[in-house]
């Protein structure tokens, strides 16, 4: 059975009927019995449309290859830039746990450049490396590279002149020693 409110009640007016009783509190009706009466629940609705399939996304460029030097593994750690190549500081740092040699940057953008990128990369906020990625490609490595690094040590890419460029990836190799 329909409940007929009234249609300009004042606040803090009662209405009553069928044995319960409703409070306006200047914008809704709350009620004032004890327990509110629970009504049917309806049959499960139809389901709805199920859409075409996406289009696939974008094949990466190929992934690194490993160090092969003295025989001890190296560990790597990717710093990934989505989307459209600004300048920007990055506040992302790379943590190394033990004294390690840093001895490759590997560097890939998503898409080719118009004009050139350039990026710092920073050891504890000092520069120690500035890498210039010319306009036409997208991958540049410095694998000629010696950074001695302590426990704690932290890493952390800049990007200080963009491009039209898309999806920055640059991949550190070090090695513990």
């Amino acid at each position: 059975m329909a409940i007929n409110f009234p249609n300009s009640p004042s606040p803090n007016e009662i209405y009553e009927s069928n044995g319960r009783s409703w409070q306006w509190d200047g914008t809704t009706w709350l009620s004032k019995t004890g327990s509110a009466v629970v009504g049917y629940t309806g049959s499960r609705g139809i389901d709805g449309y199920t859409g075409s399939a996406g289009i696939d996304g974008y094949t990466g460029s190929a992934g690194i290859n490993g160090y092969t030097g003295s025989g001890t593994a190296g560990i790597t750690r990717t710093y990934f830039y989505e989307g459209a190549l600004r300048e920007n500081v990055s506040n992302k740092r790379f943590y190394i746990p033990l004294p390690s040699i840093l001895y490759i940057i590997r560097v890939n953008l998503g898409t080719i450049a118009l004009t050139q990128t350039t990026i710092q990369i920073k050891k504890n906020g000092e520069v120690i490396n500035t890498i210039i990625i010319p306009a036409g490609t997208t991958y540049i490595n410095e694998d000629s590279t010696s950074y001695n690094l302590t426990s704690n040590d932290y890493l952390t890419v800049d990007i200080t002149e963009s491009s039209n460029a898309t999806n920055l990836y640059v991949t550190f190799v070090y090695r513990e020693v």
